[in-house]
């Protein structure tokens, strides 16, 4: 609690409290973690803050949302880390757990879920069909996720990638890869040896 307080006081002192907001602030005591420095834009919209944890200096940049949503016994967690940014009307849908972690970054329009609807009853609308979840998701930390990427459920995508626009992630990604395309496939990987990326 105190070096929870210590933290607050120097980045108000830094000059933090220009990047705050009324929203930001009342947004920051709904969560069940948060630590200081969250920067919540218009139109931020999370329906159970309470099963979500944020780190340090995150920021939910406008119209992006995180909804929660139980679909079995098990209760969905999101989980962001420290220095993430939840780009412009982004979305995080969850019935199982989400884990972004240190230092991701979402451009405009990324959509994160580890749900789907089923489909297979033709009499049912799908929409009344009942929602499942193949498992979880996580973005390994300094990952860049470019403008309109899908990440889909059961994927885990490693740490230093980048996902080009408009991809979309169906399969794990392993660490320092750029993947492009939908689905999304591995086109570089970098190379310690060599201190280069390569393609491949």
């Amino acid at each position: 609690m105190i070096t929870t307080l210590i933290e607050y006081l120097k980045f108000l002192y830094w000059g933090g409290y220009k990047s705050l907001s009324f929203k930001s602030l009342w947004l920051s005591l709904q969560f069940k973690e948060c630590g200081v420095g969250l920067i919540a834009k218009s139109g931020v919209r999370v329906n159970k803050p309470k099963q979500v944890s944020l780190g340090k200096r995150v920021c939910l940049d406008r119209q992006s949302s995180i909804f929660l949503n139980q679909i079995s016994g098990k209760r969905p967690i999101v989980r962001i880390g420290n220095n993430v940014l939840i780009g412009a009307y982004s979305s995080i849908g969850c019935s199982n757990e989400v884990v972004i972690e240190d230092d991701v970054m979402f451009a405009p329009h990324v959509h994160v879920t580890d749900r789907n609807h089923t489909y297979e009853d033709i009499s049912i609308p799908i929409s009344r069909q009942p929602a499942v979840s193949d498992g979880p998701v996580l973005i390994g930390r300094e990952t860049w996720l470019g403008y309109g990427v899908q990440v889909m459920p059961n994927v885990r995508i490693g740490r230093h990638c980048v996902i080009a626009a408009g991809s979309i992630v169906t399969k794990n990604i392993p660490d320092y890869s750029v993947a492009v395309g939908i689905p999304a496939k591995v086109i570089k990987k970098y190379n310690f040896e060599k201190s280069q990326w390569e393609k491949i």
